[in-house]
């Protein structure tokens, strides 16, 4: 079965657990888009291989009219003056083995060692990349997979907060007509946050998943 998430497109529930197999956008003839952003601070690094798996599920699943790209985020060395998600410069593509060269090289060059995770921001910088690339589907979501946390070194959390404010994302994604979907991953019970996950999605009607489960992507 699967869940209608647009009129002609769904999202088809897949294992994404000891099979690793993320779901994916079906279309009915129409390109649909999507952005597979991974959270890429150190309170994911033991879910690496696990996300590598998972993408290259989702890359298998495509269909012939799917465009994707490969962006991964992390923290920057100077916070709200730096962008934080790198991969999104490679453009749309449906060509499946040029997206898992580019997922080898993402995950290859990303260390996982980074403290903070600067998830509003990235989210943000993919709505913006998104809204003015002009050769971004009518149709497009992200695809996240993240842990949930968001937070910056602590002397830099107001400037933070008041450049990225915690509903930020989540109102330009439904203003600039986003669907954010999301595979959370409890890597720390200290840091993950499952109900940011689960509010981005449920507001831009996009569908969610845990990364340890193996049933079909749910809201």
């Amino acid at each position: 079965t699967s869940e209608e998430i647009e009129e002609g497109f769904s999202i088809q529930g897949a294992d994404i657990g000891d099979s690793a197999e993320a779901s994916r956008f079906e279309d009915s003839g129409q390109s649909f888009g999507t952005v597979i952003l991974i959270d890429g601070s150190h309170s994911m690094e033991k879910e690496k291989p696990a996300v590598k798996r998972a993408v290259k599920g989702f890359i298998d699943g495509m269909g012939e009219n799917d465009l994707a790209m490969i962006a991964i985020f992390n923290q920057p060395i100077s916070p709200t003056k730096e962008p934080v998600v790198y991969g999104l410069d490679t453009g749309w593509t449906s060509n499946q083995a040029q997206l898992r060269s580019h997922l080898e090289d993402l995950m290859e060059r990303e260390s996982f060692r980074h403290k903070y995770t600067h998830l509003n921001q990235a989210l943000n910088e993919t709505i913006t990349h998104i809204d003015e690339d002009s050769d971004s589907p009518v149709m497009r979501g992200i695809l996240l997979l993240s842990d949930g946390a968001d937070d910056v070194l602590p002397k830099n959390q107001r400037d933070y907060d008041q450049t990225y404010p915690p509903s930020l994302a989540k109102d330009r994604a439904i203003e600039k007509h986003v669907r954010i979907s999301s595979v959370f991953y409890k890597s720390d019970p200290k840091e993950h946050r499952r109900g940011v996950l689960k509010t981005l999605s449920d507001a831009t009607d996009g569908s969610m998943a845990d990364a340890d489960d193996s049933g079909q992507i749910r809201q």
